[in-house]
């Protein structure tokens, strides 16, 4: 469980002399995605159940948790984090809607099946969100 920063100031100026803005992205970051799949790892070697493994993300645009609801995860070492990482950004250039983004690069570009996202609004309904079939995202009330 971590928290995502509002945009600040590096400390840093351009030529102009304005303050560099930092813009952190509101969404799982791929280290945050690594984590969960290590916690993943650790679960299945372990004998732990999967289903109950999960990360949180807080933020000021939104509360998102992953859960794997799958079988099997594949071992870490099968995964490129140089490759991943230029497939993550290329999603969220592709996808203003960053939930969108998250759910096409974890299903495309990961291939992982059976990790869930989920939204929990300030309110406590907590929305399931998944792609519909024409690649959208589905938000299903839990």
């Amino acid at each position: 469980m971590h928290c995502h920063l509002n945009d600040f100031e590096s400390g840093l100026f351009d030529e102009n002399g304005n303050p560099e803005i930092i813009q952190p992205r509101r969404m799982f970051s791929l280290k945050d995605f690594f984590k969960f799949l290590q916690l993943l790892d650790n679960a299945q070697n372990n004998n732990l159940p999967l289903d109950e493994v999960f990360g949180s993300m807080y933020s000021s645009s939104g509360n998102f948790t992953l859960r794997f609801q799958g079988n099997i995860v594949p071992p870490l070492s099968s995964y490129n984090s140089y490759l991943l990482e230029i497939e993550y950004n290329q999603y969220f250039e592709k996808y203003s809607n960053k939930e969108r983004a998250m759910l096409h690069f974890i299903e495309n570009a990961v291939g992982l099946e059976g990790v869930s996202l989920f939204k929990i609004r300030n309110d406590g309904v907590i929305k399931k969100k998944s792609l519909k079939e024409n690649g959208r995202v589905l938000s299903e009330k839990c």
